[in-house]
C-alpha cells in the first residue's frame, strides 16, 4: 500500500497544501473504492463517513467543512493498517490537536460505547491513545446491526429535517403572502376612506350652497309677497 501522506488533514482550509491533500485523499479513495457508481462515503464533518457522494461533492465538502480531524486511519477507503501512538511519542498538545473531547464526543455519537471501546482502548491511568492494531472497517463500522440502524436514523434525520425546513420555507411564504395581502386590503381599504371622505366634503359643499340658495328664495318670496300685500292694501283704501 502506498506511503499516505496525511499531514495536510491538520492545515487551514483553502491553503494549497490542504487542497492538494484533498486531492490526493480523492484520487486514494476512489481509486480502492469497490463501488460501481463513482461514489464514497464522505469524510467532511458534516457528513462523517455516512453519506455516500461522488468525486466533486466530497472535495467540495472537504474544501467548505473540513475533514473528520480524528480519521487518521481511512478504513470506510480501504486502508487496512492501524497504529498505537503512545503519549512518549508525541507531546501532550500534538496529542489534543489529533483526539481531542469534541472528537471524543463525534466517536461516542456515531456508535456506542462498545464500539467506541474497540477503536480507542478502554481507558487508563497514563495516556495512551490510539486505535487498536488488527481491527478492519467490517470489525469496527462494518456491517454491524447498531452501525446500520444508526445510519439509517441519520438518513431518516437529515429527510425529515429537509422536509421540516421545505414546510417552514412553504409557511413563512404563506405568511409572507397572507401579510402582503392585509397590506394590499387595508391600502384599499385606505384609499376607499379617502375616496369618501372627499365626496362626504362633496355634498357638504353642495347642501351649504342649497340652504344658502334655500335661504335667498325665501328672502325673494317674502319680499314679493310684501309688494304684493302692500298692493293690495293701496288698491283697497282708493
Amino acid at each position: 500500500m502506498d506511503d499516505l501522506d496525511k499531514s495536510w488533514m491538520k492545515a487551514r482550509r483553502l491553503r494549497a497544501e490542504y487542497m492538494k491533500g484533498v486531492d490526493q485523499f480523492s484520487d486514494y479513495a476512489f481509486r480502492n473504492s469497490t463501488r460501481n457508481d463513482n461514489r464514497i462515503k464522505c469524510p467532511c464533518l458534516n457528513c462523517n463517513n455516512v453519506f455516500l457522494k461522488v468525486r466533486e461533492e466530497v472535495k467540495y465538502d472537504l474544501c467548505k467543512k473540513g475533514i473528520v480531524p480524528s480519521y487518521t486511519i481511512w478504513y470506510f477507503h480501504s486502508e487496512k493498517e492501524s497504529v498505537v501512538v503512545q503519549d512518549d511519542e508525541k507531546s501532550d498538545e500534538e496529542l489534543d490537536e489529533e483526539f481531542d473531547g469534541d472528537d471524543m464526543i463525534t466517536m461516542l455519537e456515531e456508535g456506542d460505547d462498545e464500539l467506541y471501546r474497540q477503536v480507542v482502548g478502554p481507558e487508563r491511568h497514563g495516556r495512551t491513545r490510539g486505535y487498536v492494531l488488527g481491527l478492519t472497517p467490517s470489525t469496527v463500522f462494518g456491517t454491524t446491526p447498531g452501525r446500520i440502524e444508526l445510519a439509517s436514523q441519520l438518513h431518516a434525520a437529515s429527510t425529515q429535517n429537509i422536509e421540516l425546513r421545505s414546510k417552514i420555507d412553504n409557511l413563512e411564504k404563506k405568511i409572507e403572502d397572507d401579510r402582503k395581502k392585509i397590506e394590499e386590503r387595508m391600502e384599499e381599504r385606505r384609499m376607499i376612506e379617502e375616496r369618501m371622505e372627499v365626496v362626504r366634503e362633496k355634498m357638504e359643499e353642495k347642501m351649504e350652497e342649497d340652504r344658502r340658495k334655500m335661504d335667498m328664495l325665501l328672502v325673494f318670496v317674502e319680499e314679493m309677497n310684501r309688494k304684493e300685500m302692500l298692493q293690495l292694501e293701496n288698491e283697497s283704501l282708493r
